[in-house]
C-alpha cells in the first residue's frame, strides 16, 4: 500500500512523492505557498475615487481698459474665468438641475413680472450649455429648450403688445 497524504487545498489523496495534486493541480510541499486560481474566480478592481476638479486659471485682477477692444477682451476673459470657476465649484450635473429650475420658474416669472426674467433665462441657457456634456445631458437639453422657449414667448408677447398699442394710437 502506498503512502498518501491530503492535498493542502482540495483535500484529495496525494501520494507522498507527488509534487502536484491530481485533482486540483495545486503544487504540494514547499512550492504550495500560493494555491492555483480557481477557474471561476474573477478579480473585481474597484474604480478610482473621483478627484475634485480645480480651477484652470486663477482669477486675475481687473485693470481699467484703455480702448473698447480692450474692454471687450477683458469682458471675454472674465467670462471665461467665471465659467471655469463655476464649473470647478459646481459639478455639471448640478448645473443641469439649476438650469432646469430656472427654465421652469422662468415661465410664470415672465408672466408675473412682465418679462423681467429675461436675464434669468439667459443664465439658464448658459448653465444648460455648460451641462450638456454631463451625465444629465437630457435634463440639460430640456432646460435649454424651456429657457429658449420662454425667451421666444416673451419676445412674441411683447411684439404683440407693441402692435396692439400701435393700432390704438
Amino acid at each position: 500500500m502506498t503512502e498518501s497524504r491530503k492535498c493542502e487545498f482540495c483535500g484529495a489523496g496525494v501520494s507522498v512523492g507527488a509534487s502536484v495534486c491530481p485533482r486540483c493541480g495545486a503544487s504540494q510541499g514547499d512550492a504550495a505557498a500560493i494555491p492555483p486560481p480557481s477557474p471561476y474566480y474573477q478579480e473585481v478592481i474597484p474604480p478610482e475615487p473621483p478627484t475634485a476638479p480645480t480651477a484652470a486659471d486663477p482669477v486675475s485682477p481687473v485693470t481699467p481698459p484703455t480702448t473698447a477692444d480692450d474692454a471687450l477682451q477683458q469682458a471675454a476673459d472674465l467670462t471665461r474665468q467665471a465659467g471655469a470657476a463655476a464649473s470647478a465649484v459646481i459639478s455639471k450635473e448640478k448645473l443641469a438641475v439649476i438650469a432646469l429650475i430656472i427654465g421652469i420658474l422662468g415661465i410664470p416669472l415672465a408672466l408675473l413680472t412682465g418679462g423681467c426674467s429675461l436675464v434669468g433665462n439667459m443664465v439658464g441657457i448658459w448653465l444648460a450649455r455648460l451641462a450638456r456634456n454631463s451625465s444629465r445631458r437630457k435634463m440639460a437639453a430640456v432646460a435649454l429648450a424651456l429657457n429658449i422657449a420662454t425667451l421666444v414667448g416673451i419676445g412674441i408677447f411683447f411684439t404683440w403688445i407693441v402692435q396692439e398699442l400701435l393700432k390704438t394710437t
